[in-house]
């Protein structure tokens, strides 16, 4: 299993925490804040090399499937 580690941010410093992106067996995910979402490898390739939150972003798009999976 391969992980990259992230940091990501909105800003300089406003909004910060770390989450990963996992490839096992050809498969992507990302984890954040303890829950685990299946990724393709273009969304994890765009979020390793841009790990910013902003309009449009792929980190500001698995931030709020992170959050949909954690409220239910």
């Amino acid at each position: 299993m391969e992980v990259v580690k992230l940091s990501i941010r909105l800003g300089r410093d406003s909004f910060q925490y770390n989450s990963e992106v996992l490839r096992k067996n050809g498969k992507f995910y990302y984890r954040a804040n303890g829950a685990i979402i299946k990724i393709t490898p273009i969304e994890a390739r765009c979020v390793i090399r841009n790990p910013r939150l902003y309009y449009f972003s792929i980190a500001l798009k698995l931030h709020l499937l992170i959050n949909k999976k954690l409220k239910s």
